[in-house]
């Protein structure tokens, strides 16, 4: 319960933000034998301030019981922090905090206590439950760190675009005429961040897919896929994108497909001579 024993005593709340909160507030007052239902309204509070939702008693009145707080967030994009206290006329004490997201709510009720509720009256559990926002990208963008919660960690995986394919060879002189290789996946990265190191937005770059060989001209090879490009969580994360594949050749030699790994942040494209580890390997392809 809630007791407010003396003409000192009062509730208030304390909004963090410029918002739209409404508060109600039922009790009975007991004086003697004799016990007088009341209650409050606070329609808005559009600051952020302390606002009184349960004046203190009145001189005559024993002790004032309350029974039921409903606080509602009714505005439609500001999450709100509200900090109910009790206090004594000198000595403020803390009660509860909620952060309550547009269309949120929470409730007290004398016998079970406080309540969270998501914005559609369900209660929520926050020992079982947690809020979750996914920002999905097929083309760049930003992505925005959520308001309507607080979020602790976010999660972010990216594609690199796909190599290109290559051109196959010409016909027309060639003794020896093959197809190009095809362009090499993109690669994948995962990397988590606490919510708070991130700033409020991220530039998000969507790699495209490699551009495709040019065919060749009567008895030329086929020219090379283009490489694919890099998928971008700003400057925390790159995903690479795949090497292209091999223009087609009008001799003998293999036409590679397209590289899906990286060395140094450059895609291995096919014929291309790299040194890991102190030996050396060329590529398949022309």
């Amino acid at each position: 319960m809630l007791i407010l024993a003396s003409t000192s005593d009062k509730l208030y709340v304390i909004t963090s933000a410029a918002g739209d909160v409404e508060v109600h507030a039922s009790w009975v007052d007991l004086s003697g034998t004799t016990v007088t239902p009341g209650r409050t309204n606070t329609p808005s509070i559009t600051t952020a301030a302390s606002t009184d939702i349960v004046a203190a008693p009145g001189s005559s009145t024993t002790v004032r019981n309350v029974k039921h707080i409903a606080v509602m967030n009714a505005h439609a994009s500001v999450t709100n922090t509200v900090t109910v206290f009790h206090t004594d006329g000198t000595n403020p004490v803390q009660l509860v905090t909620m952060l309550l997201g547009p269309g949120e709510s929470a409730q007290y009720v004398e016998g079970v206590g406080w309540e969270r509720l998501n914005s559609a009256g369900a209660p929520v559990n926050a020992l079982v439950t947690s809020d979750v926002d996914i920002q999905a990208f097929s083309d760049s963008g930003t992505w925005t760190k959520p308001t309507n919660f607080a979020p602790k960690l976010v999660v972010v995986r990216a594609w690199g675009g796909g190599g290109g394919g290559g051109a196959g060879a010409s016909l027309a002189t060639a003794v020896v005429a093959k197809g190009g290789g095809g362009g090499g996946g993109g690669a994948m990265a995962e990397g988590s961040f606490a919510a708070e190191d991130l700033p409020s937005t991220v530039s998000v770059t969507v790699g495209n897919g490699g551009t495709a060989g040019a065919p060749g001209a009567a008895g030329a090879a086929g020219g090379a896929g283009g490489i694919g490009g890099n998928t971008s969580f700003g400057t925390l994360l790159t995903a690479f994108g795949g090497g292209g594949g091999a223009g087609g050749a009008i001799s003998a030699a293999a036409t590679g497909g397209g590289g899906d790994m990286t060395l140094d942040n450059t895609s291995i494209t096919s014929g291309q001579t790299v040194n890991v580890t102190g030996f050396t390997k060329t590529w398949p392809g022309a």
